[in-house]
């Protein structure tokens, strides 16, 4: 089973039928690549049984061969009934990141004196000169870099208008008479509104602690009006300001 890649070729180039075709190209020249008569591809074609080689599936984080590559890449474009969704390949990048994973796999499990070892590194640099023809947009490492080939998209410069795939569409704000509300009206429109708020919650203190020493004061047989303090003599029956 293919493993799965993450969603990373949001940039990438449509895998359509000539751009398929070219990659099952680029593939058969691999698959008939021979030294001395030797085809170097014939160990890449199958993965080895969890059976004979445990350890292997221990130690590759995502195993796959060259038939498994080639089925998905025959499938580019085919959409499942059921699904309704692709089953195969949908970006170049995503075959030659496949290809480049079959021989990374291979050097990561063997010893670097091994004769796989040195096979894989040879077909790299020969997928990568063929790549590098067939598609001279896609950026390819050097052919003698040991380094696995990862496509990293690029962001739309911020000159152009912003990209659906990576700008969140923001509300609009409307005023009065039609239009987008400006910034600046807006931060205003946010600071007076919260003056407001404040200004009315300090009335309201205010009103709450008149109120609360009125009906101390009344206790106390003083009587509060227009801010003068009455003290009411009771025995005498007189009162002093």
């Amino acid at each position: 089973k293919r493993p799965k890649l993450k969603p990373m070729f949001m940039l990438g180039i449509p895998l359509n039928v000539a751009r398929r075709e070219k990659c099952e190209g680029l593939l058969r020249a691999v698959r008939k690549l021979e030294v001395d008569g030797r085809p170097l591809a014939l160990l890449f074609e199958e993965l080895p049984s969890r059976k004979d080689l445990p350890l292997y599936y221990r130690v590759v984080e995502r195993p796959l061969d060259l038939r498994t590559l080639a089925a998905s890449l025959m499938a580019a474009g085919v959409v499942d009934p059921e699904g309704k969704k692709e089953k195969g390949m949908q970006w170049v990048e995503e075959f030659v990141q496949d290809m480049e994973l079959i021989f990374a796999n291979a050097q990561q499990f063997n010893e670097n004196t091994s004769q796989v070892y040195y096979d894989a590194g040879r077909l790299r640099r020969f997928f990568r000169k063929r790549m590098a023809k067939a598609f001279p947009s896609v950026a390819m490492p050097e052919a003698n870099d040991p380094a696995p080939y990862v496509f990293e998209p690029e962001l739309p410069p911020s000159t152009t208008s912003p990209d659906p795939l990576f700008v969140k569409k923001k509300k609009k704000q409307k005023v009065e008479g039609g239009g987008e509300q400006p910034p600046v009206a807006k931060k205003l429109k946010k600071q007076l509104k919260a003056e407001a708020a404040a200004e009315a919650f300090a009335q309201a203190k205010a009103a709450k602690q008149a109120k609360r020493a009125a009906k101390e004061a009344k206790a106390a047989g003083m009587s509060v009006a227009s801010g003068k303090v009455t003290f009411k003599l009771h025995k005498e029956g007189v009162s002093t300001e």
